[in-house]
């Protein structure tokens, strides 16, 4: 189990709890390696003692995050009598929780007991287009899946977050941003709130193998800024759009040139809070050129990167 605070838009802030559990019962995307730091099967009373653990450093925070590096709502992972016993256990019941969940847990059954909670459910759709999913991605469900869970959490008056991908293997940086694009277009339809989450290399995944072999580049920084730019008119129309990328300004993380990464990263953070993406219009380094031929010339190399 581990715990940490985060700063959320306008002000707010969140107290997220990571749990230890069996993880994704999935475990096949190709980019995500948290399956392999889970620690075995864990019994329902070590589940409600990692909560009680967290929450005594619980300090009043807004919003309440619960991650299992899984799915809140697979029974494998949490079956329904300790996910009560965790839900009963939160403090401040009007307090929103936030959730996440593969569209297949997310049914009538699972979501009836949350009614009376201010609960906010996050899907991993990544990418509206069932090729990419399907091919880039392995994500295991197609995108008719996600708009039918999503009407479900809809239906019971919950809130919708969607996670989409920036950069899945095999896509060029430009078909990247351009399907990253479009799945701001879609989720704008499907969910409240948009998390943007460019890829990092992770151990134990195909990514990582790809990375090594220099057939893969993280994402430019630049694809990120610019993805945000374009979101602003989602923001503007009452949506939240968000992106905290792990790994950010590292090598195997979300970067440009290095130099200019510190500056961007903290920018982006601020209008993050703010919410006010055109502010990152202003922001310029010589890499950009780089950025450039990389959109333009990919395509022409298989999506290989043309630069480090």
């Amino acid at each position: 189990m581990n715990f940490w605070r985060e700063n959320e838009v306008f002000g707010k802030n969140a107290f997220v709890i990571l749990l230890e559990t069996s993880g994704c019962s999935w475990r096949s995307c190709y980019m995500c390696g948290y399956n392999y730091k889970q620690t075995g099967e864990k019994s329902d009373q070590d589940l409600i003692n990692q909560i009680e653990s967290a929450l005594l450093n619980y300090k009043g925070e807004d919003i309440i995050k619960i991650f299992t590096s899984g799915s809140f709502l697979d029974d494998s992972e949490i079956n329904p009598t300790t996910r009560k016993r965790i839900l009963d256990l939160l403090p401040d019941r009007d307090k929103q929780i936030t959730i996440e969940s593969r569209p297949e847990f997310i049914t009538e059954k699972n979501l009836k007991p949350l009614k009376g909670r201010n609960i906010e459910v996050a899907i991993g759709l990544e990418s509206s287009n069932n090729t990419v999913l399907k091919n880039c991605v392995n994500k295991g469900f197609k995108v008719e899946d996600f708009v039918e869970a999503s009407t479900k959490v809809l239906d019971h008056g919950f809130k919708r977050k969607v996670y989409l991908l920036l950069k899945p293997p095999f896509l060029s940086e430009k078909e990247a941003l351009i399907d990253l694009k479009s799945s701001i277009d879609f989720a704008s339809i499907y969910a409240d709130t948009i998390s943007i989450n460019p890829v990092n290399v992770q151990n134990h995944t195909l990514v990582k193998r790809l990375w090594v072999e220099k057939r893969y580049r993280p994402p430019w920084l630049w694809s990120l800024v610019d993805a945000l730019i374009y979101s602003q008119k989602y923001v503007d129309k009452g949506k939240v759009v968000v992106s905290m990328p792990s790994g950010a300004g590292r090598e195997r993380g979300v970067h440009n040139c290095f130099s200019c990464d510190t500056e961007i990263i903290k920018k982006m953070d601020k209008c993050r809070i703010k919410q006010s993406y055109d502010d990152l219009k202003d922001l310029s380094c010589d890499c950009i050129e780089k950025w450039k031929d990389s959109l333009a010339l990919e395509k022409y190399v298989f999506g290989n990167p043309i630069y480090p």
